[in-house]
């Protein structure tokens, strides 16, 4: 027996340079009321055992359509819920960065915070042992309903605050979006429609996959129009079909300057030092400033800060190779190093960099735990359809960066397509200095949101 697929896409950019406004998710509106249908008897609701509600949205139509459930934008989370909540973000950025460098000697970056929340949004629809797979993938602390309002209020806790900044201090920008693009003619049970449009503010788009080049040109725009236009073609041609049937899409943009920016004319040409026996000449930026830095025992660490908010990139700079601290670096190595963390006066020496890299996730995230989702004759996304029509086909993962001396311009876009079944100052400043491989990540300082990760092998 064939399964058709359906497509999930994640699109994740952050922007930081001079200024920006700062955008609020949209507010939906209620949608007109939907007569439910029957639907196939006998399958679970996903995690209860429960007896899979016998209602469906009405198959697609052309046009915008959006759950019953407005969207929260307002969700109360325990305190400690969530905190642990951010914590399993935090770990799967990391693994999934441990997953997708390991033996790699390139520069690399993804956003895992977008890859989590598009995944989350599938695990939406997920039931049986494929949930379960998902929820040890994804190392979530809860496997109820309540993971989407932890990643809703994430979300929001990550947004810039409404408070008056100081006069010369400029607002950084994060936006959020998601949509999902469903087969004209095709239904989805109203329940999942009602999740992702209360906790992810998604509406449903249709479209007719059998057009694939227009399918394909339609999300694209939406991805590139969340992204600033930097992350072009994340679907390419041929990708979507006939048997397409869903794409689920996620975007994430930012933008932001330091908080202590490089001067221009201190920027001069210098080795750089990819590998044993090869140096390179890059453009190498220099300051001295207070910042919260350590010396710690086989790596040097250094937090710089944007302005207008608790967003920083921390970066660290390993003693015995970039593999080695890679293959150790977990939450509680990450953790330790934030905790070393003290002010103190730096002299910097940073290169520029632009770093773009596209991944297939497919692999990585099997071998994290949910082998089941990839697999025709296991997946059970019956959250979704009411019947186990749906495995992921693919994930496509692209990202971009760009750090200069205001500050960073990151971009990614993710796709996932599934198949249908078938301090004090001191005296001497501490010497940082970024010429050969390190680690860097963009994080909110205060909840521990990892953004954006990677290395740079060789800026």
């Amino acid at each position: 027996m064939f399964k058709k697929y359906f497509t999930l896409m994640m699109a994740a950019l952050l922007l930081l340079s001079a200024c920006g406004t700062v955008v609020q998710p949209s507010q939906p509106t209620q949608p007109p009321a939907v007569e439910p249908s029957p639907n196939s008897p006998g399958v679970e609701t996903p995690g209860t055992g429960e007896p899979m509600p016998t209602t469906q949205a009405p198959a697609q139509q052309e046009g915008e359509q959006r759950g019953n459930a407005p969207y929260e934008p307002y969700p109360q989370a325990d305190p400690a819920e969530l905190a642990a909540f951010s914590e399993a973000q935090q770990a799967f950025a990391l693994a999934i960065y441990q997953k997708l460098a390991s033996g790699k000697a390139e520069n690399l970056i993804l956003s895992p915070y977008s890859i989590y929340q598009a995944l989350l949004m599938t695990y939406a629809g997920a039931a049986g042992e494929t949930k379960a797979q998902m929820q040890t993938a994804l190392q979530l602390p809860v496997s109820d309903e309540s993971v989407h309002m932890l990643m809703n209020a994430l979300t929001q806790a990550n947004l810039p605050s409404k408070v008056l900044l100081p006069e010369g201090v400029m607002p950084f920008e994060l936006r959020t979006a998601n949509a999902l693009w469903g087969q004209v003619g095709f239904s989805f049970l109203q329940t999942f429609l009602d999740t992702l449009s209360k906790h992810y503010d998604a509406p449903m788009h249709s479209l007719d996959f059998a057009k694939s080049d227009e399918a394909t040109d339609t999300i694209n725009n939406w991805v590139a129009e969340h992204t600033a236009d930097k992350i072009q073609n994340i679907i390419p041609k041929g990708a979507l079909g006939e048997d397409t049937r869903l794409v689920l899409t996620n975007a994430i943009y930012f933008k932001g300057s330091w908080q202590r920016p490089f001067l221009k004319e201190n920027t001069l040409d210098a080795p750089f030092y990819p590998a044993e026996g090869k140096t390179v000449t890059v453009s190498m930026m220099h300051q001295t400033a207070a910042f919260e830095a350590v010396d710690g025992e086989g790596y040097q660490a250094i937090l710089l800060p944007y302005q207008g908010g608790t967003k920083a990139m921390l970066i660290v700079l390993p003693d015995g190779g970039l593999n080695a601290f890679n293959a150790g670096l977990d939450l509680q190595k990450l953790q330790v190093i934030r905790a070393e963390l003290r002010s103190q006066r730096v002299q910097l020496s940073m290169p520029r960099f632009k770093v773009e890299t596209q991944f297939d996730l497919n692999q990585a995230m099997s071998e994290l735990g949910m082998p089941a989702a990839f697999d025709a004759q296991a997946a059970d996304f019956s959250g979704m359809t009411g019947d186990r029509s749906l495995m992921i086909g693919n994930i496509l993962h692209k990202a971009f960066a760009d750090v200069n001396e205001d500050g960073t311009e990151a971009a990614a876009a993710t796709a996932v397509v599934m198949e249908l079944t078938s301090a004090p100052v001191q005296e001497d400043p501490l010497t940082i200095t970024l010429d050969r491989p390190f680690y860097f990540a963009i994080i909110d300082d205060e909840n521990g949101s990892v953004l954006f990760n990677g290395q740079v092998v060789e800026p």
